[in-house]
């Protein structure tokens, strides 16, 4: 130390200790701010990308469920046309029964009427039988009375003709249990006409192609043959 010159005292170098001080902690500031920085942004980028993995999540929950939903209703869409397509078939096929069952009703009505009609007319046709074997001898009279009872008895005939019913006798028909029915049998030597209608006791009666009433026959039976046709 210069004796000439004075000496420090510790207030004067005091406040030069403090300003490096100052100026140490100032440059390790500006040396540590970019690092403090740079993680905070790196822990709100993560935070940011956390949320945003969250909320990408939730959309595709979304999503998801929309898909699903989508599929269900497809799905209920299908049930529904699926369940009207049932409903339409059952529909149109219970019309189609309802319509045969009507028709099957009317058949049975009429030919229930035309039943009671034809044992009117088979009493008549009896009355027509027993007036020509009495009249046979009677006259003028007694055939006027035969042809106007044949007048009635044809225009009664027509009157069940236009309700669509046809009669028929099977005379010569080979026996049918559906349209005949066995009075009677009767022998006969023409194998031809074993087991053939050979005589009509009452015609039956046809409502279209249905069989109403069978006739009431009489059927061949010729024994060399030993038919077996009529149980």
């Amino acid at each position: 130390m210069d004796p000439t010159q004075p000496a420090a005292n510790d207030a004067d170098t005091l406040p030069a200790e403090d300003d490096a001080a100052d100026t140490a902690q100032q440059g390790c500031t500006a040396d540590c701010d970019p690092a403090a920085d740079a993680a905070v942004d790196a822990l709100a980028l993560q935070a940011e990308l956390a949320r945003l993995r969250l909320r990408v999540a939730d959309l595709e929950r979304t999503q998801r469920d929309l898909e699903k939903r989508a599929a269900d209703a497809g799905e209920q869409t299908r049930q529904y046309a699926a369940a009207y397509d049932k409903a339409r078939v059952e529909f149109d096929s219970a019309k189609t029964r309802l319509a045969r069952e009507q028709e099957r009703l009317q058949k049975q009505q009429l030919a229930k009427a035309v039943t009671a009609l034809l044992g009117v007319l088979d009493n008549f046709d009896r009355f027509l039988d027993g007036t020509r074997q009495a009249a046979s001898n009677g006259g003028a009279a007694g055939q006027g009375l035969i042809d106007g009872a044949t007048m009635i008895r044809s225009q009664f005939d027509a009157a069940l003709q236009t309700m669509g019913m046809q009669r028929f006798d099977g005379v010569g028909e080979p026996f049918d249990p559906v349209r005949h029915q066995a009075v009677t049998t009767l022998t006969v030597l023409d194998p031809a006409q074993d087991g053939k209608v050979v005589h009509s006791v009452s015609a039956g009666a046809l409502l279209g192609e249905e069989v109403v009433r069978p006739a009431s026959v009489v059927v061949g039976q010729c024994l060399a043959v030993g038919s077996e046709a009529v149980h």
